[in-house]
């Protein structure tokens, strides 16, 4: 029991969640700045796993600061993309998706759960 219990704790210590520095705006107009290809900059935020949810005062400031449209359309995409991940996954197996909206199947699930 306690060579089972060392093994549990040993595997759990030595497993690693991999954490990701998030690329902040600031570090994106540096990137600008320094003309780093837009295909970099975009690499560097999938590398770093951020989403920005940018206000039109943020698309305003990015552009004013030398970001280039296809990055930015690029952070505006990402978050509508992952946006419509989250909605996929609050509805459960018993619900379909067609275009934007899911439905459920007829007749509906005793416990469904809407997407609302």
């Amino acid at each position: 029991m306690v060579v089972m219990m060392m093994l549990l704790v040993t595997g759990c210590a030595t497993t690693s969640v991999e954490t990701r520095k998030p690329l902040t705006q600031e570090a994106i107009i540096q990137l600008a700045k320094a003309k780093t290809p837009d295909s970099e900059v975009v690499q560097r935020i999938k590398a770093s796993g951020t989403v920005y949810r940018l206000s039109t005062v943020e698309i305003l400031h990015l552009h004013e600061s030398g970001v280039s449209n296809s990055v930015i359309d690029y952070m505006l995409q990402d978050y509508a993309d992952m946006v419509r991940w989250q909605e996929r996954q609050r509805c459960q197996v018993d619900w379909y998706f067609y275009g934007p909206h899911c439905y459920w199947y007829w007749p509906p699930p005793p416990m469904g759960r809407p997407c609302w």
